[in-house]
Parts: C-alpha cells; structure tokens; sequence
C-alpha cells in the first residue's frame, strides 16, 4: 500500500458523499460514561467499538476484566443486541475469552488479533 493512499481514498469518498461517521453514543455503567460507535446493521454486520478509559469515554483506570464485560454488556443492552461477535485485540483477548466462557448464551463468536492470553 503506498502511503497516503487512504487519506486519498477518504477525500475522494468525501467528495462522492460515500463516507458517513457513525454518531457518537454513551453507555452509563455506574457513574462512567463509555462511548461507542455502532458501524453497519444487521445481525452480523453491525459492530460497536468502546474503550473504557480511552477515545471519548470519560477518563478512568481501564478497569478488571469483569468490569470491561459488564461495560460490553450494558452497551449490548444499550443497543438492544441479544448476542454479538467479539473480537478481541491485543488487551481485548482475554476479556473476550472471559466474556465467552462466563456469557455463552450472547456471544456468537470470538476472534482474536493479536490476543495475548498471559502476561
């Protein structure tokens, strides 16, 4: 891929009016704001982004694996989801892996980038 290509890509979809930006949402998970963003539609072709602690959700300690379960869970129920795909990345490994074998009833799916499943 040369460089810059998708910044290329970005204006010329911009211009054609290809590229919409989900809106911004907030889940409340006790007294901590945690945004997400809901990409697609469908039973599998929707998918929600959140960080506990990161993007623009309110600053706070990443937090236990549980309470980044109960933080997927409540944006689950947010969204009205009754089951989702998980995918993991890096850190987000093991909280899916737990999330999986504590929740099987919701979770369809689990995948792993780069997982790490120790430290």
């Amino acid at each position: 891929m040369r460089h810059g290509w998708a910044r290329d890509e970005l204006r010329v979809g911009a211009r054609f009016g290809a590229l919409t930006t989900p809106p911004i949402r907030y889940s409340e998970k006790g007294d901590v704001h945690i945004a997400y963003q809901v990409v697609g539609a469908g039973p599998v072709g929707s998918r929600m982004r959140h960080g506990r602690g990161m993007g623009l959700s309110d600053r706070v300690r990443a937090g236990t694996l549980e309470e980044r379960m109960d933080d997927v869970r409540a944006i689950l129920d947010n969204i009205g989801s009754e089951s989702a795909a998980l995918m993991g990345i890096f850190e987000g490994g093991p909280m899916s892996i737990l999330f999986a074998a504590t929740c099987p009833e919701p979770t369809r799916a689990v995948v792993l980038v780069g997982g790490e499943t120790r430290r």
